[in-house]
Protein backbone atom coordinates (compact mmCIF):
# COMPACT_ATOMS: atom_id res chain seq x y z
CA UNK A 1 0.00 0.00 0.00
CA UNK A 2 2.79 2.18 0.63
CA UNK A 3 4.57 1.63 -2.69
CA UNK A 4 1.36 2.21 -4.19
CA UNK A 5 0.72 5.52 -2.62
CA UNK A 6 4.23 6.69 -3.34
CA UNK A 7 3.80 5.44 -7.19
CA UNK A 8 0.78 7.09 -7.59
CA UNK A 9 2.18 10.69 -6.31
CA UNK A 10 5.18 10.04 -8.41
CA UNK A 11 2.87 9.66 -11.83
CA UNK A 12 0.96 12.80 -10.42
CA UNK A 13 4.48 14.82 -10.73
CA UNK A 14 5.14 13.41 -14.14
CA UNK A 15 1.43 14.66 -15.56
CA UNK A 16 2.32 18.04 -15.24
CA UNK A 17 4.04 18.88 -18.39
CA UNK A 18 6.56 21.74 -17.19
CA UNK A 19 10.23 22.01 -15.80
CA UNK A 20 10.11 21.09 -12.67
CA UNK A 21 11.45 23.80 -10.00
CA UNK A 22 13.83 22.49 -7.26
CA UNK A 23 11.83 21.90 -4.98
CA UNK A 24 9.68 20.04 -7.25
CA UNK A 25 12.82 18.00 -8.38
CA UNK A 26 13.86 17.25 -5.26
CA UNK A 27 10.53 15.84 -3.96
CA UNK A 28 10.47 13.73 -7.27
CA UNK A 29 13.30 12.31 -6.69
CA UNK A 30 12.83 11.60 -2.34
CA UNK A 31 9.54 9.66 -4.10
CA UNK A 32 12.14 7.58 -6.47
CA UNK A 33 14.45 7.00 -3.70
CA UNK A 34 11.53 5.70 -1.49
CA UNK A 35 10.13 3.18 -4.27
CA UNK A 36 13.74 2.08 -4.88
CA UNK A 37 14.00 1.41 -1.03
CA UNK A 38 11.26 -0.44 -1.11
CA UNK A 39 11.90 -2.53 -3.89
CA UNK A 40 15.18 -3.62 -2.11
CA UNK A 41 13.20 -4.58 1.17
CA UNK A 42 10.46 -6.95 -0.87
CA UNK A 43 13.55 -8.48 -2.21
CA UNK A 44 15.62 -9.26 0.50
CA UNK A 45 12.38 -10.97 2.20
CA UNK A 46 11.56 -12.95 -0.50
CA UNK A 47 15.16 -14.11 -1.08
CA UNK A 48 15.24 -14.86 2.61
CA UNK A 49 12.09 -16.70 2.63
CA UNK A 50 13.21 -18.80 -0.47
CA UNK A 51 16.43 -19.83 -0.38
CA UNK A 52 18.53 -21.25 -3.12
CA UNK A 53 17.58 -25.29 -3.82
CA UNK A 54 21.27 -25.82 -3.22
CA UNK A 55 21.24 -24.46 0.01
CA UNK A 56 18.20 -25.62 1.80
CA UNK A 57 18.78 -29.03 3.81
CA UNK A 58 16.56 -32.11 2.21
CA UNK A 59 13.43 -32.49 4.08
CA UNK A 60 13.11 -28.32 4.71
CA UNK A 61 10.52 -26.52 3.54
CA UNK A 62 10.00 -23.02 2.18
CA UNK A 63 8.08 -20.15 0.33
CA UNK A 64 7.32 -20.18 -2.98
CA UNK A 65 5.68 -17.38 -5.19
CA UNK A 66 3.73 -17.80 -8.69
CA UNK A 67 3.90 -15.05 -11.00
CA UNK A 68 0.39 -14.39 -10.44
CA UNK A 69 -0.58 -16.62 -6.92
CA UNK A 70 -0.35 -16.80 -3.48
CA UNK A 71 2.70 -17.42 -1.45
CA UNK A 72 2.72 -21.64 -1.05
CA UNK A 73 4.69 -24.05 1.34
CA UNK A 74 6.52 -26.61 -0.65
CA UNK A 75 8.81 -29.43 0.29
CA UNK A 76 12.25 -28.84 -1.04
CA UNK A 77 12.07 -32.73 -1.68
CA UNK A 78 8.99 -33.51 -3.43
CA UNK A 79 8.40 -33.09 -6.93
CA UNK A 80 5.14 -31.57 -8.22
CA UNK A 81 3.26 -33.10 -10.18
CA UNK A 82 -0.67 -32.97 -11.58
CA UNK A 83 -2.24 -33.75 -8.27
CA UNK A 84 -0.31 -31.06 -6.85
CA UNK A 85 -1.46 -28.57 -9.47
CA UNK A 86 -4.86 -30.01 -9.21
CA UNK A 87 -4.74 -29.36 -5.41
CA UNK A 88 -4.07 -25.83 -6.05
CA UNK A 89 -6.91 -25.67 -8.52
CA UNK A 90 -9.32 -26.82 -6.25
CA UNK A 91 -8.31 -24.90 -3.13
CA UNK A 92 -8.82 -21.26 -5.50
CA UNK A 93 -9.39 -21.71 -9.25
CA UNK A 94 -8.18 -19.50 -11.88
CA UNK A 95 -9.68 -19.15 -15.55
CA UNK A 96 -6.77 -18.55 -17.57
CA UNK A 97 -4.23 -21.08 -19.28
CA UNK A 98 -1.05 -20.93 -18.07
CA UNK A 99 2.36 -20.69 -19.97
CA UNK A 100 3.75 -24.06 -21.13
CA UNK A 101 0.27 -25.78 -20.37
CA UNK A 102 -0.82 -26.59 -24.20
CA UNK A 103 3.53 -28.02 -24.49
CA UNK A 104 2.31 -30.36 -21.49
CA UNK A 105 -0.67 -31.14 -22.97
CA UNK A 106 0.63 -31.64 -26.23
CA UNK A 107 3.18 -34.31 -24.72
CA UNK A 108 0.47 -36.00 -23.46
CA UNK A 109 -0.71 -36.90 -27.49
CA UNK A 110 -3.93 -34.40 -26.33
CA UNK A 111 -5.06 -31.23 -28.53
CA UNK A 112 -8.00 -29.14 -28.89
CA UNK A 113 -7.07 -27.76 -31.49
CA UNK A 114 -8.28 -24.12 -30.19
CA UNK A 115 -7.06 -20.82 -29.77
CA UNK A 116 -6.79 -20.95 -26.23
CA UNK A 117 -7.43 -23.98 -23.86
CA UNK A 118 -9.87 -22.18 -21.15
CA UNK A 119 -10.35 -23.29 -17.29
CA UNK A 120 -13.24 -21.42 -16.15
CA UNK A 121 -13.94 -21.07 -12.64
CA UNK A 122 -16.16 -19.54 -10.28
CA UNK A 123 -15.18 -15.89 -10.33
CA UNK A 124 -12.80 -14.68 -13.47
CA UNK A 125 -10.06 -11.99 -11.47
CA UNK A 126 -6.86 -11.67 -9.78
CA UNK A 127 -5.23 -14.46 -8.42
CA UNK A 128 -6.69 -13.56 -5.22
CA UNK A 129 -10.06 -14.86 -6.29
CA UNK A 130 -8.82 -17.71 -8.89
CA UNK A 131 -5.41 -19.45 -8.06
CA UNK A 132 -3.83 -21.80 -10.26
CA UNK A 133 -5.60 -23.65 -13.13
CA UNK A 134 -6.73 -26.88 -13.52
CA UNK A 135 -3.70 -28.94 -14.05
CA UNK A 136 -3.29 -30.28 -17.34
CA UNK A 137 -2.80 -33.98 -16.25
CA UNK A 138 -6.57 -33.44 -15.24
CA UNK A 139 -7.96 -32.35 -18.59
CA UNK A 140 -5.86 -34.98 -20.27
CA UNK A 141 -7.09 -37.41 -18.32
CA UNK A 142 -10.25 -36.66 -18.48
CA UNK A 143 -9.84 -37.07 -22.59
CA UNK A 144 -8.84 -40.06 -22.14
CA UNK A 145 -11.72 -41.13 -20.02
CA UNK A 146 -14.07 -40.20 -23.05
CA UNK A 147 -12.04 -41.89 -25.45
CA UNK A 148 -12.60 -45.57 -23.27
CA UNK A 149 -15.95 -44.74 -23.06
CA UNK A 150 -16.61 -43.52 -25.99
CA UNK A 151 -15.09 -45.81 -28.75
CA UNK A 152 -16.26 -44.33 -31.54
CA UNK A 153 -14.64 -40.79 -30.60
CA UNK A 154 -11.34 -42.57 -31.50
CA UNK A 155 -12.27 -43.61 -35.25
CA UNK A 156 -14.82 -41.11 -36.39
CA UNK A 157 -13.66 -37.78 -38.03
CA UNK A 158 -13.62 -34.80 -35.01
CA UNK A 159 -13.72 -31.56 -35.83
CA UNK A 160 -14.08 -28.80 -33.40
CA UNK A 161 -15.34 -25.26 -33.60
CA UNK A 162 -14.84 -21.91 -31.31
CA UNK A 163 -19.00 -21.36 -31.15
CA UNK A 164 -22.07 -23.62 -31.31
CA UNK A 165 -24.07 -22.37 -34.01
CA UNK A 166 -25.90 -24.47 -36.35
CA UNK A 167 -23.02 -26.19 -38.74
CA UNK A 168 -24.30 -27.18 -42.09
CA UNK A 169 -22.85 -29.27 -44.49
CA UNK A 170 -23.44 -30.16 -47.99
CA UNK A 171 -24.01 -33.74 -49.22
CA UNK A 172 -24.10 -35.25 -52.47
CA UNK A 173 -24.71 -38.65 -54.21
CA UNK A 174 -24.53 -38.95 -57.86
CA UNK A 175 -23.91 -42.68 -57.85
CA UNK A 176 -26.74 -43.31 -59.90
CA UNK A 177 -25.88 -41.07 -62.80
CA UNK A 178 -23.53 -41.75 -65.65
CA UNK A 179 -22.04 -40.32 -68.58
CA UNK A 180 -22.98 -41.57 -72.40
CA UNK A 181 -21.65 -42.15 -75.54
CA UNK A 182 -23.05 -39.36 -78.36
CA UNK A 183 -22.85 -39.67 -82.70
CA UNK A 184 -21.68 -37.38 -84.34
CA UNK A 185 -23.64 -33.95 -84.28
CA UNK A 186 -25.85 -35.37 -81.42
CA UNK A 187 -27.22 -33.25 -78.54
CA UNK A 188 -26.16 -33.13 -75.38
CA UNK A 189 -28.05 -33.86 -72.31
CA UNK A 190 -28.49 -32.35 -68.93
CA UNK A 191 -28.22 -34.15 -65.87
CA UNK A 192 -28.16 -32.30 -62.52
CA UNK A 193 -26.42 -33.35 -59.93
CA UNK A 194 -28.65 -33.50 -56.38
CA UNK A 195 -27.56 -31.86 -53.38
CA UNK A 196 -28.36 -32.48 -49.60
CA UNK A 197 -27.31 -30.93 -46.84
CA UNK A 198 -26.54 -31.92 -42.87
CA UNK A 199 -26.98 -29.48 -40.10
CA UNK A 200 -25.08 -29.95 -36.49
CA UNK A 201 -25.84 -28.79 -33.68
CA UNK A 202 -23.88 -28.31 -30.48
CA UNK A 203 -25.87 -30.84 -27.74
CA UNK A 204 -25.05 -29.55 -24.14
CA UNK A 205 -23.94 -32.47 -22.26
CA UNK A 206 -23.45 -32.33 -18.14
CA UNK A 207 -21.38 -34.70 -15.60
CA UNK A 208 -23.71 -33.56 -13.08
CA UNK A 209 -22.55 -31.45 -9.88
CA UNK A 210 -19.71 -33.84 -8.00
CA UNK A 211 -19.33 -32.39 -4.32
CA UNK A 212 -16.16 -32.32 -2.71
CA UNK A 213 -15.68 -31.33 0.88
CA UNK A 214 -12.83 -29.49 2.34
CA UNK A 215 -11.16 -32.25 4.00
CA UNK A 216 -11.13 -34.47 0.94
CA UNK A 217 -9.32 -31.38 -0.95
CA UNK A 218 -6.49 -31.02 1.62
CA UNK A 219 -6.11 -34.60 2.16
CA UNK A 220 -2.69 -35.31 0.45
CA UNK A 221 -3.35 -38.66 0.44
CA UNK A 222 -5.99 -39.08 -1.96
CA UNK A 223 -5.45 -38.70 -5.60
CA UNK A 224 -7.97 -36.35 -6.64
CA UNK A 225 -6.48 -35.85 -10.20
CA UNK A 226 -7.78 -39.85 -11.22
CA UNK A 227 -10.94 -39.70 -8.68
CA UNK A 228 -12.24 -36.43 -10.42
CA UNK A 229 -11.22 -37.65 -13.93
CA UNK A 230 -13.57 -39.87 -13.40
CA UNK A 231 -16.17 -39.25 -11.87
CA UNK A 232 -16.94 -35.95 -14.75
CA UNK A 233 -15.21 -38.09 -17.87
CA UNK A 234 -17.25 -41.46 -17.38
CA UNK A 235 -20.46 -39.92 -16.95
CA UNK A 236 -20.19 -37.20 -20.10
CA UNK A 237 -18.57 -40.18 -22.00
CA UNK A 238 -21.09 -42.90 -21.39
CA UNK A 239 -23.85 -41.05 -22.49
CA UNK A 240 -22.05 -39.51 -25.56
CA UNK A 241 -21.06 -43.18 -26.40
CA UNK A 242 -24.74 -44.56 -26.37
CA UNK A 243 -25.72 -42.04 -29.07
CA UNK A 244 -23.11 -42.40 -31.27
CA UNK A 245 -24.39 -45.67 -31.56
CA UNK A 246 -28.39 -45.41 -31.33
CA UNK A 247 -28.88 -41.26 -30.69
CA UNK A 248 -32.14 -40.24 -32.58
CA UNK A 249 -30.88 -37.93 -34.55
CA UNK A 250 -33.01 -34.73 -33.66
CA UNK A 251 -33.19 -34.14 -29.85
CA UNK A 252 -29.46 -36.30 -29.77
CA UNK A 253 -26.94 -37.15 -32.00
CA UNK A 254 -27.45 -39.08 -35.08
CA UNK A 255 -26.12 -43.16 -34.19
CA UNK A 256 -24.59 -44.91 -36.43
CA UNK A 257 -27.18 -47.81 -36.35
CA UNK A 258 -30.03 -45.36 -36.15
CA UNK A 259 -28.93 -44.23 -39.79
CA UNK A 260 -27.33 -47.54 -41.52
CA UNK A 261 -28.88 -49.15 -44.00
CA UNK A 262 -29.50 -52.64 -42.81
CA UNK A 263 -28.30 -56.22 -44.55
CA UNK A 264 -30.71 -59.03 -43.39
CA UNK A 265 -28.92 -62.08 -41.52
CA UNK A 266 -29.33 -65.78 -42.64
CA UNK A 267 -30.92 -66.41 -38.91
CA UNK A 268 -32.19 -64.57 -36.39
CA UNK A 269 -30.20 -66.46 -33.62
CA UNK A 270 -26.50 -66.58 -35.10
CA UNK A 271 -23.88 -64.93 -37.28
CA UNK A 272 -22.35 -67.10 -40.18
CA UNK A 273 -19.31 -65.98 -41.52
CA UNK A 274 -21.40 -65.45 -44.81
CA UNK A 275 -23.67 -62.68 -43.57
CA UNK A 276 -20.27 -60.70 -42.61
CA UNK A 277 -18.75 -60.78 -46.32
CA UNK A 278 -22.58 -60.06 -47.40
CA UNK A 279 -22.18 -57.28 -44.91
CA UNK A 280 -19.25 -56.00 -46.53
CA UNK A 281 -20.42 -56.55 -50.08
CA UNK A 282 -23.31 -54.07 -48.89
CA UNK A 283 -20.60 -50.93 -48.39
CA UNK A 284 -19.69 -49.59 -52.23
CA UNK A 285 -15.97 -50.39 -52.54
CA UNK A 286 -15.43 -46.60 -53.28
CA UNK A 287 -15.77 -46.39 -49.44
CA UNK A 288 -13.89 -49.32 -48.79
CA UNK A 289 -10.91 -48.98 -51.36
CA UNK A 290 -7.69 -47.52 -49.62
CA UNK A 291 -9.68 -46.13 -46.62
CA UNK A 292 -7.96 -47.02 -43.61
CA UNK A 293 -10.61 -45.76 -41.27
CA UNK A 294 -12.97 -48.78 -42.13
CA UNK A 295 -14.08 -50.88 -39.29
CA UNK A 296 -16.35 -53.26 -37.93
CA UNK A 297 -18.03 -52.11 -34.63
CA UNK A 298 -19.97 -55.10 -32.03
CA UNK A 299 -19.89 -55.50 -28.51
CA UNK A 300 -17.68 -57.48 -27.09
CA UNK A 301 -20.03 -60.36 -26.72
CA UNK A 302 -20.94 -60.51 -30.01
CA UNK A 303 -17.35 -60.85 -31.27
CA UNK A 304 -15.74 -63.48 -28.53
CA UNK A 305 -19.35 -65.48 -30.13
CA UNK A 306 -17.48 -64.96 -33.95
CA UNK A 307 -13.71 -65.63 -32.17
CA UNK A 308 -15.59 -69.45 -31.50
CA UNK A 309 -16.79 -70.06 -35.38
CA UNK A 310 -14.91 -73.04 -35.90
CA UNK A 311 -15.04 -75.43 -39.43
CA UNK A 312 -15.55 -79.19 -39.94
CA UNK A 313 -12.06 -79.84 -38.07
CA UNK A 314 -12.33 -77.44 -35.53
CA UNK A 315 -10.37 -74.56 -36.73
CA UNK A 316 -10.99 -71.16 -36.67
CA UNK A 317 -13.55 -69.74 -39.53
CA UNK A 318 -11.62 -66.03 -38.88
CA UNK A 319 -7.87 -66.56 -38.30
CA UNK A 320 -5.68 -64.75 -35.92
CA UNK A 321 -8.05 -62.40 -33.42
CA UNK A 322 -5.21 -59.98 -33.90
CA UNK A 323 -2.37 -58.29 -36.11
CA UNK A 324 -0.14 -56.52 -34.21
CA UNK A 325 -2.38 -54.03 -31.27
CA UNK A 326 -5.68 -54.43 -33.62
CA UNK A 327 -8.63 -56.93 -33.90
CA UNK A 328 -8.78 -57.94 -36.94
CA UNK A 329 -12.11 -59.38 -38.45
CA UNK A 330 -11.62 -60.66 -42.68
CA UNK A 331 -8.74 -58.11 -43.10
CA UNK A 332 -10.97 -55.07 -41.38
CA UNK A 333 -9.93 -54.16 -37.77
CA UNK A 334 -12.39 -54.23 -34.87
CA UNK A 335 -13.73 -51.97 -32.61
CA UNK A 336 -15.88 -53.03 -29.33
CA UNK A 337 -18.34 -51.14 -28.37
CA UNK A 338 -20.26 -51.81 -25.35
CA UNK A 339 -23.18 -49.85 -26.53
CA UNK A 340 -24.43 -52.21 -29.49
CA UNK A 341 -26.06 -54.87 -28.99
CA UNK A 342 -24.79 -57.69 -26.81
CA UNK A 343 -27.48 -60.43 -27.88
CA UNK A 344 -28.28 -61.92 -31.08
CA UNK A 345 -32.34 -62.02 -31.77
CA UNK A 346 -34.86 -60.81 -34.04
CA UNK A 347 -34.70 -57.12 -35.02
CA UNK A 348 -31.78 -56.69 -33.32
CA UNK A 349 -28.74 -55.23 -35.05
CA UNK A 350 -25.65 -57.01 -34.01
CA UNK A 351 -23.01 -55.59 -36.10
CA UNK A 352 -22.00 -52.40 -38.29
CA UNK A 353 -19.34 -52.55 -41.11
CA UNK A 354 -18.75 -49.02 -42.59
CA UNK A 355 -15.77 -45.82 -43.23
CA UNK A 356 -15.41 -44.38 -39.98
CA UNK A 357 -14.22 -40.74 -42.16
CA UNK A 358 -18.00 -40.63 -42.67
CA UNK A 359 -19.16 -40.40 -39.59
CA UNK A 360 -18.33 -36.48 -38.49
CA UNK A 361 -18.13 -35.57 -34.47
CA UNK A 362 -18.37 -31.91 -33.86
CA UNK A 363 -17.29 -30.32 -30.32
CA UNK A 364 -17.86 -26.98 -29.11
CA UNK A 365 -14.38 -25.52 -27.79
CA UNK A 366 -13.43 -28.68 -25.87
CA UNK A 367 -14.72 -29.58 -22.15
CA UNK A 368 -15.60 -26.86 -19.86
CA UNK A 369 -14.76 -27.31 -16.29
CA UNK A 370 -16.44 -25.33 -13.50
CA UNK A 371 -15.97 -24.71 -9.54
CA UNK A 372 -18.72 -23.18 -7.36
CA UNK A 373 -18.01 -22.71 -3.40
CA UNK A 374 -20.90 -20.73 -2.69
CA UNK A 375 -23.38 -23.52 -3.31
CA UNK A 376 -23.09 -25.63 -0.03
CA UNK A 377 -20.77 -23.48 1.56
CA UNK A 378 -22.63 -24.27 4.96
CA UNK A 379 -21.49 -27.94 4.29
CA UNK A 380 -18.04 -26.65 3.81
CA UNK A 381 -18.27 -28.40 0.56
CA UNK A 382 -17.15 -27.55 -2.96
CA UNK A 383 -19.46 -28.64 -6.45
CA UNK A 384 -17.50 -29.08 -9.87
CA UNK A 385 -19.17 -30.05 -12.88
CA UNK A 386 -17.77 -30.52 -16.17
CA UNK A 387 -19.92 -29.57 -19.71
CA UNK A 388 -19.58 -30.06 -23.41
CA UNK A 389 -21.54 -29.16 -26.41
CA UNK A 390 -21.18 -31.28 -29.13
CA UNK A 391 -23.26 -33.39 -32.48
CA UNK A 392 -22.17 -36.05 -34.46
CA UNK A 393 -24.37 -36.99 -37.86
CA UNK A 394 -23.37 -39.88 -40.74
CA UNK A 395 -22.43 -37.66 -43.70
CA UNK A 396 -23.20 -40.43 -46.42
CA UNK A 397 -25.38 -43.41 -45.20
CA UNK A 398 -23.93 -45.68 -47.88
CA UNK A 399 -20.53 -45.62 -46.23
CA UNK A 400 -22.32 -47.90 -43.40
CA UNK A 401 -24.36 -50.85 -43.35
CA UNK A 402 -25.86 -52.73 -40.20
CA UNK A 403 -26.56 -56.54 -40.07
CA UNK A 404 -30.20 -57.40 -38.68
CA UNK A 405 -31.35 -60.66 -37.20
Amino acid sequence: MEKRQLIEERRELLRQIRELTPEEQAQFDALTAKVDDIDARLAALEEAAAPAQDQTPAGTRRLTRDSVGPLEIRNMTEVLNDSDFLKSFLRAGTFKERAGDRQAIEARGFSYGQKEIEFRAQSKGTASAGGYTVPTGFLAQVSDTLKNVAPIRSVAQVITTDSGEDLKFPTCDDTSNNGRILSEGSQNTSTDLTFGEITLKAFKYSSDLVVVSSELLNDTGIDLSAYLARQLGNRIGRLQGSHFISGNGTTQPQGLVTAASTTSAASASAIAVSDLINLIAAVDPAYITGNNSVRWVMHPTIWYSLRKLNDSSGRALLGDSAEGADLMLLGYPVVLDSNMDSTIAASKKSVIFGAMDQYLIRDVSGLVVKRDDSLRFDYDQSCFVCYSRMDAKVLQAGAFRALVH
